[in-house]
């Protein structure tokens, strides 16, 4: 399941959205933009990517799927 969070600086949101956003954000304590986090199908961190990864989608690709393998 895909979960995608928007932190816009010149977009508004809803008080409800804003609130639902730095719950998440608090509760696995992002710090920087982007960031992407795995999580198993119990909830539990496996991996991590924080920042922009050289060699973008195709990087972050490769990665995914040595994930799913191990």
């Amino acid at each position: 399941i895909l979960v995608e969070l928007d932190f816009p600086r010149a977009k508004p949101q809803s008080d409800a959205v804003r609130k639902q956003n730095m719950k998440l954000a608090s509760e696995y304590e992002i710090e920087g933009f982007p960031t992407l986090i795995i999580l198993n199908p119990e909830g539990k961190r496996v991996a991590n990517f924080f920042g922009y990864i050289e060699g973008g989608p195709d990087a972050i690709i490769a990665a995914l799927e040595k994930l799913r393998k191990t």
